[in-house]
């Protein structure tokens, strides 16, 4: 579906939706087959703190495929040779630039998503006031890590949304 909210004909239609933009929303099926074959492949990569790149097959009346590649993790193909080949160097391309793209590739519309890791940031000290400090900086998304002399203090009970060393 494809709504844009950016011409006076859909002033009813986009009263309350902000941007006035254009936004297209792809809904798929997702199998156990999709689950195992994409999103398990997806999870890991997500782990490992590597970005990398979702790419998905987008044609008008047809179901999509999936496409992953994760330039550190190697790439779930679509069995068509040309396609993986133009999906990869689409997705290499927007890893580049950070942004997401939709181009052509092989005679086919694709669109690809860029998932980079958070940011992730230092916090010194363990005292009671680094403790809000590592929730709120978690919450809006960063990678914490808590670092300080006094080992004790450094427990997943007193910071539970910081990452460990080993993650």
């Amino acid at each position: 579906m494809s709504y844009d909210t950016s011409s006076d004909e859909t002033t009813v239609f986009g009263l309350g939706l902000g941007c006035g933009g254009r936004v297209d929303v792809l809904v798929l099926p997702v199998t156990p087959a999709t689950a195992l074959g994409v999103f398990a492949p997806m999870k890991d990569a997500l782990q490992s703190d590597a970005g990398f790149a979702l790419s998905v097959v987008v044609e008008d009346g047809q179901e999509g495929g999936f496409l992953v590649v994760a330039l550190t993790g190697g790439c779930r193909q679509s069995c068509d040779a040309e396609l993986d080949a133009a999906a990869i160097a689409a997705a290499q391309a927007a890893l580049e630039t950070k942004k997401a793209a939709r181009d052509l590739v092989a005679s086919r519309q694709l669109f690809t998503e860029v998932l980079l890791p958070p940011p992730k940031v230092l916090v010194c000290g363990a005292g009671d006031d680094a403790r809000p400090l590592v929730e709120l900086a978690a919450s809006v998304g960063f990678g914490v890590y808590v670092a300080d002399h006094r080992g004790g203090l450094l427990t997943p009970e007193r910071f539970p949304a910081a990452r460990s060393s080993s993650s």
